[in-house]
């Protein structure tokens, strides 16, 4: 009940506004936001929100992705163990990726990216709007109403936009109720991977995504 409390403290500016003044004052706890939240609040394309978000939030993730990849490149040096890396894509990946059968078809399928180096592979996951397909990046949508909407752009028509998050969930916002559509070119792809798995669990991963089979092509 409080994830969902702190989602829909996300659905406009002067919630973000109150949402940032809690956890200021200690009502809600940093860790109660979820790394996608963060980064959503940390890249927000209003300068005011995003600046505020960045002083509230922003300090516990490094900024530097390339000193983030290089610190993890011993994760390439070790052993992989397959069933642990795909415990770590279950419980870090598995809200936008899909494998097979199980978790969301929000970023990429993982097993399209088998064929990557396992350099390029960290550098996807640790520092994922370096080289992002542009599909993939991060849209807020502001409606007359003032309520954000922020996610990829799953589909378009002539007369709506349907808008895809974690976990797959969407929204369709129809053209003559939006105010603003914004992106400032950010993967939805969050930072901060590193605050959740260590080298070892980095390596198990790479060693699961190796073993995947290419999906059926449609």
């Amino acid at each position: 009940v409080r994830a969902d409390v702190v989602d829909a403290m996300l659905g406009s500016s002067a919630r973000i506004d109150r949402l940032l003044k809690a956890i200021q004052d200690k009502q809600v706890k940093l860790n109660e936001l979820s790394r996608d939240k963060k980064d959503l609040l940390t890249n927000h394309p209003d300068k005011g929100i995003r600046q505020r978000a960045q002083k509230v939030v922003g300090s516990e993730v490094n900024s530097d992705r390339a000193k983030i990849v290089r610190s993890y490149e011993t994760a390439l040096e070790l052993k992989g163990d397959v069933s642990n890396g795909k415990q770590v894509y279950m419980k870090n990946c598995a809200a936008c990726h899909k494998v097979g059968d199980q978790g969301h078809n929000v970023g990429p399928n993982l097993a399209t990216t088998k064929n990557k180096s396992d350099n390029d592979l960290l550098i996807a996951i640790l520092d994922p709007s370096r080289e992002a397909q542009s599909n993939y990046n991060a849209y807020t949508i502001v409606t007359e109403q003032g309520k954000l909407y922020t996610g990829i752009i799953a589909a378009e028509t002539a007369t709506s936009y349907t808008i895809r998050r974690a976990e797959g969930k969407e929204d369709i916002i129809l053209r003559n109720n939006i105010d603003t559509l914004l992106s400032n070119g950010v993967s939805l792809m969050p930072n901060g991977l590193e605050k959740e798995i260590s080298p070892q669990q980095m390596a198990d991963l790479l060693e699961f995504i190796k073993t995947l089979e290419a999906p059926p092509e449609k």
